[in-house]
């Protein structure tokens, strides 16, 4: 047994902690992908803002042709202490080889006493030297922030770098800006240039391009300072932003990254690595972001593992000490066994009971609409004996009776509910249309008695909310008690009173006869089921038509102040919504 005990609570904790920690990979999963979504929307907005201030700079230099070196420099300047990652914007003007001596004798006037145009050396030797011979030169003649330490790159020809000499061509090619090969700075991190052609005028062909390129402008972008320091991923998340047809690992193609902590390798092949990558929608910025997070040790929730294992030990141990109590104490499960055995029959006992109450109901409820039938078929048939029957009354009473049968078809469907105690259709309800209707389906039992009806309704009554098959149902019951408690009186002595009243809480029906009244001793049990005083009756009536009462908040009750006969008041709630509209 102890061996058993032993392996139900490891196969159990197996379960508990395995929902545990696939709980948790849920949670951080939903964490990684919000997290993830949150820096792709950063940086897409900084891809953005490069290309806003670009466009910013185009218009101002097609606009203002002749904007002077200090007008375009502080709108640049504007720019990069707004945006950090924008690194330096830079002018570089279109010199034919013809051109140099000139253009660096009015550079050396314009812009510095010691400007030449040079080159630098990009390979192992990293230093600068006279440029050399070439057609075209795009030397650098304005830069912002114009450092002390950035005054050497003055002169430099970016043309002379072949990822530079790519994007200015495709530029000038097509008009709109072009995109360098991202590169390291020497400083540290990954950088890219947008260079954007300006024409001298709008070409009319693709051979005249090149010859009204007057200049270029370059922004340096620092993809390290994408993200502010608040702004990067969690240690545990690594991000790469790689331009697209390359792959996340391809250097070659990579902008930006950032690494995760390593995770403990063992860790790494148990447990999964999340992944976010979305294309970021830039026109000429065409990179794609990706971020993963490689699972370790933090999607074990150690203090919940801890207090599963723990709790299902106790449980485990709890079991076997049961067990074992079990064991030792025939007595008691046996004890316990009788016990269940007298609950389960006194559950069928009250089983039996409700299935009988339910079919009393039926047959009591049944009574007054089959009754109903019998009299309109009846008076039918008496009808069509008749030399010149009525037709339009014949049509009349079988309408009645189409309608009584359908009456019993929602009285078996209303009863099932009210047995069931499930809600009815409870809707606003007129209680005028409802003594009404219950005077039409009572208007038989009223004729064969020779019963006088007297409405006492007070008009303008406010609404109530119940079910109107239900009341209707209350109605006629109080209604046929007080036809059959007037069986005894003088046929001339016969007369009901229905009256309507109401206060600011309820609405009033009361139902009045001239028959012999209520005694003391029946008013005690008048309300008790399987009580009555009538030689055929069910005593089922009274206690149908208060529980429904019951049912919307209302009530029946027996007014005994009356000084002869019998009156009973069926007593409903206002619909306040309704009543306040």
């Amino acid at each position: 047994m102890i061996l058993t005990a032993f392996a139900l609570w490891l196969v159990s904790s197996l379960i508990i902690v395995g929902a545990l920690i696939a709980s948790e990979m849920n949670r951080l999963r939903r964490e990684f992908v919000v997290q993830s979504a949150a820096t792709y929307e950063i940086i897409r907005q900084r891809l953005d803002q490069n290309e806003a201030v670009m466009a910013g700079i185009d218009s101002l230099l097609h606009t203002f042709p002749g904007v002077e070196s200090r007008g375009l420099r502080d709108y640049a300047h504007r720019m990069l202490v707004r945006y950090p990652h924008i690194y330096m914007i830079e002018l570089q003007p279109r010199v034919e080889r013809a051109e140099l001596p000139a253009f660096e004798a009015w550079a050396k006037a314009k812009i510095s006493r010691g400007y030449v145009v040079k080159d630098y050396g990009y390979g192992d030797v990293r230093q600068w030297r006279p440029v050399a011979e070439r057609p075209v030169y795009y030397p650098i003649t304005f830069m912002e922030p114009q450092t002390k330490a950035a005054l050497p790159v003055l002169g430099l020809d970016v043309y002379a770098d072949d990822k530079f000499k790519a994007a200015i061509d495709e530029t000038i090619r097509t008009g709109q800006p072009s995109l360098s090969t991202p590169f390291d700075l020497y400083e540290g991190g990954r950088a890219y240039l947008i260079f954007k052609v300006v024409y001298a005028q709008t070409p009319q062909d693709q051979a005249s391009r090149p010859r009204l390129a007057t200049r270029v402008v370059s922004m340096l972008i620092h993809t390290g300072k994408f993200l502010s320091e608040s702004e990067e991923p969690s240690p545990l998340v690594s991000m790469h932003i790689y331009e697209q047809g390359y792959g996340y690992d391809q250097p070659e193609g990579l902008i930006d990254r950032v690494d995760a902590k390593p995770v403990a390798s063992w860790l790494g092949r148990l447990l999964p690595e999340f992944t976010y990558r979305e294309i970021l929608p830039s026109q000429i910025q065409p990179f794609i972001f990706e971020t993963r997070r490689q699972l370790g040790a933090e999607a074990i929730p150690v203090l919940s593992v801890a207090l599963a294992l723990i709790g299902t030990f106790v449980i485990a141990l709890l079991a076997l000490v049961v067990y074992q109590q079990q064991v030792v104490s025939r007595r008691i499960a046996r004890e316990n066994q009788r016990r269940a055995d007298r609950r389960e029959a006194q559950v069928q006992v009250a089983r039996l009971h409700t299935i009988g109450e339910m079919a009393s109901g039926i047959a009591h409820e049944l009574n007054q609409p089959l009754a109903a039938i019998l009299s309109y078929n009846q008076a039918c048939v008496r009808m069509l004996r008749e030399s010149d029957p009525d037709l339009a009354a014949i049509e009349g009473a079988m309408k009645s009776m189409t309608d009584q049968a359908k009456r019993a078809a929602d009285i078996i469907v209303r009863l099932r509910a009210f047995v069931s105690k499930h809600p009815a259709q409870v809707l606003p309800l007129d209680m005028r249309q409802v003594v009404r209707n219950a005077l039409s389906l009572a208007e038989p039992w009223l004729r064969q008695g020779s019963v006088v009806v007297n409405l006492d309704m007070a008009t303008d009554l406010p609404e109530v909310l119940a079910d109107s098959v239900q009341i209707e149902q209350v109605a006629l019951n109080l209604i046929r008690n007080a036809v059959e408690a007037m069986e005894s009186t003088p046929v001339d002595n016969r007369v009901l009173t229905l009256g309507l009243k109401c206060d600011e809480r309820v609405v009033t029906l009361f139902v009045r006869d001239t028959g012999p009244g209520v005694s003391e001793e029946m008013r005690k049990t008048l309300f008790h089921p399987f009580r009555t005083s009538k030689a055929d009756g069910m005593g089922l009536g009274l206690t149908i038509c208060q529980s429904i009462a019951e049912t919307y908040g209302g009530s029946v009750i027996e007014n005994p102040s009356i000084p002869f006969g019998a009156e009973f008041q069926l007593s409903l709630p206002i619909n306040q919504r309704r009543s306040a509209s």
